[in-house]
């Protein structure tokens, strides 16, 4: 697993005490690995060409867009496969990556993208949740009937792709961060927002309710569940 060096407080926890204990029993090493010392832009969010990775959303001349991310990419592709190639001395088209994306229509299109990607070794990836014909409901469920709590989606609590009910559910420290964040980011880039409304992120009013399975923010495109444990 790549860690972004932002992800939400819960997650590195929950591997800890559930997870990586439940694959060592089974004879399987869960390895994170760290974008700060594999990536090649490390924790940065700006690009080798001065660009942001980040999916902000956009506010310019009264028209609102989203950017186009990388951050995925920088922070998690790139990271693992630069840690396997120093490491183990494999290259991207010598290894089969096991991607978590679960049985929905969103995810059997990223799933196909990704079997045609030349960054991804054409074909050099499998997605064992979507071959079981497993939805994220269906993964929650058989977490449970192993007597482990339901976990939290793993996400950065910077993430513009949050949803108001995952953005709730933060930890008081992760929304300060998070606040600051979106300052910083629009003192470097203008007119940039981690929120779909396109306004400082300390503005928006959250008050919605927990939702797993609902995207409460109409305007983001949402996480995948699954992605961020690649």
């Amino acid at each position: 697993m790549a860690d972004t060096g932002r992800e939400r407080f819960t997650t590195i926890p929950y591997l800890s005490k559930y997870v990586i204990p439940g694959l060592e029993a089974v004879g399987v090493k869960l390895e994170i690995v760290k974008a700060s010392e594999w990536g090649y832009y490390g924790e940065r969010y700006v690009d080798g060409s001065g660009d942001l990775m980040l999916p902000v959303y956009t506010l310019e001349n009264g028209i609102a867009g989203k950017n186009m991310p990388d951050c995925s990419g920088a922070w998690k592709r790139d990271t693992i496969n630069h840690w396997l190639s120093k490491t183990h001395g494999i290259t991207r088209s010598q290894f089969c990556k096991w991607i978590g994306f679960s049985r929905s229509p969103k995810e059997l299109i990223r799933a196909s993208r990704m079997q045609k990607s030349v960054k991804e070794g054409g074909k050099k990836s499998r997605f064992p949740l979507i071959e079981l014909g497993l939805n994220t409901y269906e993964c929650l469920q058989l977490v449970k009937a192993h007597g482990w709590p339901e976990p939290k989606v793993s996400a950065c609590w910077m993430c513009p792709n949050l949803k108001d009910s995952e953005r709730i559910e933060l930890s008081d420290e992760e929304k300060r961060l998070a606040i600051e964040f979106d300052r910083e980011v629009r003192a470097q880039f203008p007119g940039s927002f981690l929120h779909g409304e396109c306004h400082p992120l300390e503005e928006i009013e959250l008050s919605r309710s927990n939702d797993l399975f609902t995207d409460t923010n109409l305007k983001a495109d949402g996480c995948e569940t699954g992605g961020c444990f690649v």
